[in-house]
């Protein structure tokens, strides 16, 4: 008998584990690239060599093939770890450590797990790593430290230090050598137990990087590269680059910064090496044989390849995700599926025709890639960032700029159509085009503060929003303030539930039953304060906020977390969501920030889910399932008519704790989830639709 129920328990262990894993949201594959913030190899990982790659705001990934793919290998970084990345990465045998934001962690198993070694660290912002032997050098924010355990413990080696930013280390012969912010060069010779200056002939003290080749010293600094052929007693200038980082690869010298530079004579002559390197802000390099990678940071941010010493680059992306997705666009094919577009902050325009399982660039015409604003009006796709608006009629295809009557120094924030019409907020008013993009007119009449973040058109009316809320029934001929209760704040989103106008700002979300005359805060469970976006499922509002994702399905009155499968830190700090759509069939998409895009359906979201094909026989309200629970739970329950219904959750006291349903049905069967707070104990919920009324017990058990 024991047995069988330990069987039992194991088969309903798996059932309650498995089955909410569908039920959360998924990463798609991209779009890919993004700012990179270190490159590692490690010639000796288990399987052959592995590189290993940093990201701003995607964590740590690998990859097997020298960058033709890449993996997330983040598991066991802690949150700003996961988020940021490795800024240093230092390998010790079959081991890999990396350095973030957060300390020193190490992986055993290829960076497949992660387990932090900060022991002694008093500054956990790490710059540079080294291995020598059995020691190991950490560079932070405040100086370097040394651990002789594999980071089990680390010391501080701060004496003779003048400077406490050490931005690179590097071991030559028995030396120990630092590259300070403004303080230089400095030398140990006994493992950091005390430093000496070597700044002879150093006319620039911020060193950035340091490399060794053979008998010859190469520091990287703002003020270009320098080289010692005696030990750092005495520097020469042999470019004037800036230079972020600098490896040895064979016989050359390779400098990153402004692109990339070579060395085929030990710093005798440098050659730049950028064909195929879109981008000219380089943070990172590693070779592995006769592959090079190089690490980008700003416009084209990701990975670059060459298997030729340099002479051509392609990039070398696939699998690694870190793009900032500022806006999302759709559009129904025609076909039965759709296109999904996606703007970067980075990386231009990617587009997705299969639910975001594989992403395109499409930038070709593109001048300006950081695109903040995406919208169809009609078949024509429209795009904007900084200074620019490009328009597409070949869907994405190419691109042709449309700039005429926009201000050249403002940032296109956002498109809204109305039939032909298609309006640029931006951040000097709103403009206006009848054909297609290829005249603007400012529509500015009434805006006291020009800067417009967003807009929105419901019926023949168009509202603008930034610092102060306007409406216009003339198409922008005269706008209107509506500000009444959101004078004090920045606002950044809009959406319509039925004739209820919400809008997300910095300070929360607010409402407006009167058409903008007022707006009342309705931030109950919304436990963050900056909203970036918004969009509406019927009578559903979903929020993106700086903290991940908010649903209220009672028109704002309560609101609840909606995160479950994004990365998050114990639960409760979720990755920036800044845009947001609704795609035909079903699935809502989210773009992050540094994260790319991620999707999930509408019917989890809102958790209310409907099925007509039986009509129920009778009102009725199920057992919740299951119970006791923890943290959430499921209630069922049944609709014979079409009614005005509220679900409600109480106390033992009866106190209202959360308002799960409350608004008008159609028949049919729904259920509806409901997440717990902190406190264990017995609560209420009670149905009521029309006459009808039930009251049922649960019992959350932490």
């Amino acid at each position: 008998m024991k047995n069988i129920l330990q069987f039992f328990f194991v088969v309903f262990s798996l059932i309650t584990i498995t089955i909410p894993l569908y039920a959360q949201w998924i990463q798609t594959n991209g779009p890919c690239g993004g700012p990179i913030t270190a490159l590692g190899m490690n010639p000796n990982a288990t399987g052959g060599p592995m590189v290993f790659a940093g990201t701003s705001g995607g964590g740590n990934f690998r990859s097997t093939n020298d960058g033709a793919n890449w993996t997330t290998a983040s598991t066991g970084l802690s949150f700003s770890g996961t988020y940021h990345g490795a800024t240093a990465f230092a390998p010790k045998g079959t081991n890999i450590f990396a350095g973030t934001s957060a300390g020193v962690f190490l992986s055993t198993d290829n960076g497949t797990t992660w387990t932090a070694v900060n022991a002694g660290l008093t500054n956990t912002s790490v710059l540079a790593l080294v291995v020598n032997g059995d020691d190991l050098f950490a560079g932070t924010l405040a100086g370097a430290f040394r651990s002789t355990n594999d980071g089990t413990t680390w010391a501080g080696i701060n004496t003779g230090l003048t400077t406490a930013r050490v931005n690179a280390l590097a071991i030559k012969d028995s030396s120990l050598f630092a590259g300070t912010n403004g303080g230089g060069v400095f030398i140990s010779t006994n493992n950091g137990g005390n430093w000496s200056p070597l700044n002879s002939g150093l006319t620039n003290t911020t060193v950035r990087a340091l490399a060794v080749n053979g008998s010859t010293l190469f520091a990287g600094t703002f003020g270009g590269i320098f080289r010692s052929t005696n030990n750092g007693t005495g520097w020469t200038n042999v470019n004037t680059s800036l230079t972020s980082v600098l490896i040895v690869n064979g016989a050359n010298v390779y400098a990153g910064g402004s692109g990339v530079l070579v060395s085929p004579d030990n710093g005798g002559n440098w050659l730049p090496i950028n064909t195929g390197l879109n981008n000219v802000v380089v943070t990172s390099l590693a070779a592995n044989g006769s592959t090079l990678l190089a690490g980008t940071s700003a416009f084209y941010a990701g990975v670059y390849s060459s298997t030729n010493n340099g002479a051509l680059w392609t990039e070398a992306d696939n699998g690694l995700v870190g793009t900032r997705i500022r806006s999302l666009a759709i559009k129904a094919n025609g076909s039965g599926g759709f296109d999904l577009f996606a703007g970067t902050h980075e990386n231009g325009v990617y587009h997705s025709t299969n639910d975001g399982s594989s992403w395109i660039s499409t930038n070709i015409g593109l001048s300006n890639i950081a695109i903040e604003a995406l919208a169809f009006g009609g078949t024509t796709l429209f795009a904007g960032g900084f200074g620019s608006a490009f328009v597409s009629t070949n869907n994405g295809a190419s691109w042709s700029p449309m700039n005429n009557g926009l201000p050249q120094t403002g940032t296109v924030h956002v498109f809204a159509t109305r039939g032909a019409n298609v309006f640029a907020g931006t951040s000097d008013g709103v403009f206006l085009t009848t054909n297609g993009g290829a005249n603007w007119t400012a529509k500015n009449s009434g805006i006291t503060n020009l800067g417009i973040n967003t807009m929105a058109v419901s019926g023949s009316t168009l509202y603008a929003g930034g610092n102060g809320m306007y409406l216009s029934t003339n198409d922008g001929e005269l706008w209107i303030p509506r500000s009444n209760g959101i004078a004090s704040t920045t606002i950044t989103s809009i959406a319509f539930v039925g004739t209820d106008i919400f809008v997300g700002t910095q300070s929360g979300m607010f409402r407006s039953t009167n058409n903008g005359t007022n707006w009342d805060p309705l931030n109950t469970g919304l436990t963050v304060a900056s909203v970036y976006c918004l969009t509406s499922v019927g009578s559903n509002l979903i929020a993106g906020t700086v903290f991940g994702m908010f649903v209220t399905t009672n028109r704002g009155v309560n609101w609840t977390a909606s995160n479950a499968g994004l990365p998050g830190n114990v639960g409760s700090i979720y990755p920036s969501v800044l845009s947001l759509t609704n795609a035909p069939n079903g699935n809502i998409f989210a773009g992050t920030f540094l994260l790319g895009v991620w999707r999930r359906p509408i019917s989890e979201i809102t958790e209310v889910r409907v099925s007509t094909s039986t009509v129920p026989d009778a009102f009725s309200l199920s057992q919740n399932y299951p119970n006791p629970f923890n943290p959430t739970t499921t209630i069922r329950f049944e609709i014979l008519h079409s009614s005005f219904v509220t679900l409600k959750v109480f106390d033992l006291l009866g106190r209202e704790v959360a308002t799960l349903v409350n608004e008008e049905m159609r028949p049919g069967n729904y259920e509806r989830r409901f997440s717990g707070g902190d406190a264990s104990g017995v609560y209420f919920y009670r149905l009521q639709a029309g006459t009808f009324v039930q009251t049922r017990k649960l019992v959350l058990q932490k």
